[in-house]
């Protein structure tokens, strides 16, 4: 199935105004970035973990957009 750009546009910026509508007041985990936040925390090297996998990720996405078509 194939689903026409402004339906994907529409999903991304649904998620985002949704994850930005939320954050108020305290943390209680009903956003992505909460959640990300809380997992961050409980891992050792979190910080760090979250740099490498959103490094590799990004990286990945780029390798995606730009090879070539077939």
């Amino acid at each position: 199935m194939q689903s026409p750009p402004l339906e994907l546009v529409l999903d991304v910026v649904h998620l985002g105004a949704r994850n930005l509508l939320r954050n108020r007041g305290d943390a209680d985990g009903d956003t992505i970035s909460e959640i990300t936040r809380s997992v961050k925390d409980q891992i050792p090297y979190g910080d760090q973990v979250l740099a490498v996998a959103l490094a590799a990720l990004a990286a990945g996405y780029w390798v995606h957009i730009c090879r070539p078509r077939t």
